[in-house]
């Protein structure tokens, strides 16, 4: 039954497993905010889209509002394997992870993330590519904050020079989270925390070709900050939905 269930879920448990490690979902949508990927990431190609996304959001946080408190997330991923997304899965069902409190609680998902590297080293699953990461970076005598090595995870201090060069020059980054957490709002082109009337504008921006995008990070997170209604397309109806909710 339980083999059922995960083969039935495969999907999900690939995403769920990228959520506990980016610290984001890549499928569900909290109720309170937009901040979450869809299934179109759950796959290995959608994965590699989804930290282009991340890292386009940190590029440009840093180029638009400058360091928040000076860390960030790295997140030098496992391979995923049918054993890792099976354990994975295991681990979700059996420790009733609440997915709503995992998207908008930072403290929670941190928790949940420290539980999870656990449990890999228990049974031991471990990011290689997080070794080599580490390996990367000796000569930086960088103090970690938070090392899941299990996971492939790291907090520490980061400033906007090194965050570029993890994103841009080292093989083994994933991708760098600006600020050391959860982000409030995935969905947020002027960084303020919230979607509002000033994203409209810069949507308006974007779709008049003149809003500032440095490289191909940054267009796919303007691209996936823009698609407010989450048809893949980025038209007048995304700006009309937020101006409708503004009402």
């Amino acid at each position: 039954m339980v083999k059922s269930y995960l083969k039935n879920h495969i999907k999900k448990y690939v995403a769920l497993l990228t959520a506990f490690s980016v610290a984001i979902s890549l499928i569900f949508y909290s109720s309170s905010r937009v901040i979450a990927f869809d299934d179109e990431y759950a796959n290995k190609e959608g994965m590699a889209l989804g930290y282009a996304v991340i890292n386009g959001y940190s590029k440009m946080y840093y180029r638009n509002v400058g360091d928040p408190n000076g860390k960030a997330v790295v997140y030098s991923g496992l391979e995923i394997t049918p054993y890792v997304i099976t354990m994975c899965g295991m681990y979700i069902l059996s420790h009733g992870i609440d997915v709503d409190k995992f998207l908008s609680d930072n403290d929670y998902a941190m928790q949940n993330i420290e539980n999870l590297n656990s449990y890999f080293s228990k049974i031991g699953i471990k990011s290689k590519r997080a070794e080599k990461f580490k390996q990367s970076i000796k000569d930086k005598n960088i103090k970690f904050a938070y090392s899941y090595d299990n996971v492939g995870i790291y907090i520490f201090d980061c400033n906007e020079d090194m965050a570029y060069s993890l994103i841009d020059d080292n093989e083994y980054v994933d991708f760098v989270l600006v600020g050391g957490k959860v982000p409030d709002n995935m969905k947020d082109l002027n960084f303020d925390g919230i979607t509002d009337k000033k994203d409209a504008k810069l949507i308006q921006h974007y779709l008049a070709g003149d809003l500032e995008l440095v490289d191909n990070d940054e267009k796919e997170y303007a691209q996936y900050a823009s698609d407010i209604n989450k048809d893949k397309s980025i038209d007048i109806n995304d700006v009309t939905e937020i101006l409708l909710k503004a009402e």
